[in-house]
Order: structure tokens, then sequence, then C-alpha cells
């Protein structure tokens, strides 16, 4: 089942998005860690928890993660946006980070582990308006 799963992820490599999901227990983790092992690529990888329901922390972890393993100052350049009270800024903090993104010349895997513990509307709004610039 391994090499049928690891086909399927190298042949999805190519797409812009690829969800893995199945129930519990099932290997999703041990699977896509396998994988990336084996892939050339910078893997930014996110373990979530129910206490990340925070849009601003939800989206500090991303940014931080990211700016770790592409070694750039992502986190600095939007450290006012993450650190604002303003809802507003949760509009703008997604167009800031897609602009800081573009302008890394390194493919990333991004894996974001047991997202179905996320129930914030406003998280699942801000992460969709990144897909969709991903299918540009």
């Amino acid at each position: 089942m391994g090499d049928r799963l690891y086909k399927i992820l190298n042949n999805d490599y190519a797409k812009k998005l690829t969800i893995l999901r199945a129930p519990a227990g099932y290997g999703k983790t041990t699977i896509l860690s396998q994988w990336l092992h084996k892939t050339n690529t910078t893997i930014a990888w996110l373990s979530i928890d129910s206490a990340d329901n925070d849009p601003m922390r939800f989206w500090q972890y991303i940014i931080n993660t990211l700016s770790e393993v592409t070694q750039t100052d992502i986190n600095l350049e939007l450290s006012s946006l993450l650190s604002s009270q303003d809802p507003s800024n949760l509009e703008f903090l997604i167009d800031s980070f897609i602009s800081e993104i573009s302008n890394i010349n390194q493919k990333i895997s991004m894996i974001l582990d047991d997202y179905h513990l996320i129930k914030n509307e406003t998280i699942h709004s801000m992460l969709t308006q990144f897909i969709e610039y991903l299918k540009v």
C-alpha cells in the first residue's frame, strides 16, 4: 500500500494542493513523513492542535515555520500585522503573506497535520484565500 501512496503523492506533487484524508490511525502522518524524507523539497510541517483556533496564533505558527525552513525573514516582515489586535489586519495579513512568499525561489511543501481540529471560520476563510492564490 505504501508504494501505491508514494506514487500518488509523487504524481500529485506537480499540483498546488493535495489533500490526504483518512480516519485517525490510518497512517496519514507516517506515510507523509516517509514520503517527504524521499523528496528534495523544503518542508514546512505544522502539527495543529485545538488551541490553534485563534487566527493570529494559527498564522503566526505558519509564518514562523515557513520563515524557519526557508531561512527568510518573513516572520519579521509580518510581525507588526501578527502582533496587532486590530481584526481588520487579518485580511491584509494573507495578502502580505502571499506577497512575501512569492519572493521565495524554492519549492515548499506545507503540511498542516490535523487541520480537522480547526473549527474557526475565519481561519478557514483565510486559508481558502491562500489556496485560491495557489491556483494562479
